[in-house]
């Protein structure tokens, strides 16, 4: 399964506010920044699975509560999933907020941070975070807008976050469809009137329409600030000045980077690193069904994309020409040879895999798919109980596709 958590995070993330005086990800105060700002208005953050929605979130509360307002971030497939009347600890980051408080490193962070003093918040003794009772009542993402407004009503701050799971699994939850969970949560949002901040993945932004986008404001898209450059000194920090090929990794996510963190912790050489996922990248464009010289050049293709770390990346032929010289070395390239091959294999093709763009190419939706539905198809909480299915989940997280 998927060990990184938002309890081992804060842990870490204290442990290296002691060593550098900040986090590692020198892009955390800025992202801290923009958040709070929209969070304690009721607006939004949005973005990919392991870009810190969850993080900011709790950050945000955190806050909160060293300036003397209680705040806790619900999760609401706990809050969906409980009948009638939960404990406070049981439906929201409690236990993780608790804990972080004792972490003096954090108010230290926190009281250097310019933003801060400048929206007159004074640091002191954390607000009291009693395990209360919370009402759990309605159908539906009604039972979370009554639970918002139970916590207000006690004078919480209160901040809204673990729509993945109903948006992974809705029938579970006791919607019909995902559009039955969009349609309730245009009914939420048009109700509760910035009750609280939402984290929104993704996964669930790209269905709203624009009725719903209108009410969802002020709205913050974490990947403005979670840059490679800020990627490439947060990934330093922890290992250490890295070679090629990792080095021009341009990394997006810092779920990823952590996963890779952890791999060269364990022993593994960067290079080896890189060649684990091209291995996978080869085998899953050797599933499709085409000569092999329309598979190796998927394949090119498919590398440079995740060197970019985002399928949906423009590639221009210096990446192409860059994958396709990196797959000779990591995996054996010998059906095609250089990048205007690659092109041509791929683009003049009566179902093209890769289409011409301004500025250079991109993958159609054929190749995205066949990648997509490889990594994270059917049955994905059962592909995590394996070694490979966690490691292609953590590939769909470099490659944007989550």
């Amino acid at each position: 399964m998927i060990t990184t958590s938002a309890v081992s995070a804060l842990e870490e993330i204290c442990n290296e506010i002691g060593e550098f005086g900040e986090p590692a990800n020198p892009a955390l105060g800025e992202m801290l920044r923009k958040a709070y700002q929209v969070l304690d208005v009721g607006g939004a953050v949005a973005g990919h699975y392991g870009q810190g929605k969850s993080l900011v979130a709790t950050l945000t509360a955190l806050l909160k509560n060293l300036a003397g307002t209680p705040s806790v971030v619900l999760k609401a497939n706990q809050v969906v999933f409980s009948k009638k009347k939960a404990k406070l600890s049981e439906v929201s980051n409690l236990a993780e907020l608790e804990k972080a408080l004792k972490c003096m490193h954090y108010k230290r962070w926190f009281d250097g941070l310019g933003w801060v003093r400048e929206r007159g918040l004074k640091l002191g003794e954390a607000a009291g975070l009693q395990d209360v009772d919370v009402p759990i009542e309605g159908e539906g993402l009604e039972k979370l807008r009554n639970a918002v407004a139970a916590l207000r009503e006690r004078g919480y701050h209160v901040v809204v976050d673990e729509f993945e799971r109903l948006v992974e699994q809705p029938q579970s939850y006791g919607f019909r469809d995902l559009s039955h969970l969009v349609e309730e949560f245009f009914n939420l949002v048009d109700r509760w009137g910035n009750a609280a901040g939402i984290a929104i993945p993704t996964s669930l932004w790209v269905h709203f329409d624009i009725q719903i986008k209108s009410r969802i404001a002020p709205i913050y898209y974490l990947q403005q600030d979670v840059t490679p450059s800020a990627m490439k000194i947060f990934l330093e920090r922890k290992v250490g000045r890295v070679g090629e090929p990792l080095a021009s990794v341009e990394f997006r996510n810092p779920r990823a980077v952590m996963r890779i963190v952890a791999e060269i912790k364990a022993g593994r050489a960067p290079e080896e690193v890189v060649k684990a996922r091209a291995q996978h990248l080869k085998n899953i464009a050797y599933m499709y069904r085409a000569s092999v010289k329309t598979k190796e050049a998927l394949y090119v293709a498919y590398l440079a994309a995740w060197l970019k770390q985002n399928i949906y990346a423009t590639l221009t032929e210096v990446d192409i020409h860059k994958a396709l010289e990196l797959g000779k070395t990591l995996t054996g390239t010998e059906a095609v040879t250089s990048e205007p091959q690659v092109v041509e294999l791929l683009v003049e093709r009566r179902r093209p895999l890769m289409r011409r763009a301004p500025g250079g190419y991109v993958l159609t939706a054929s190749a995205i798919t066949h990648l997509r539905d490889a990594l994270v198809g059917e049955e994905p909480q059962q592909r995590l109980m394996t070694q490979s299915g966690e490691d292609y989940f953590y590939l769909a997280i470099e490659l944007f596709l989550v």
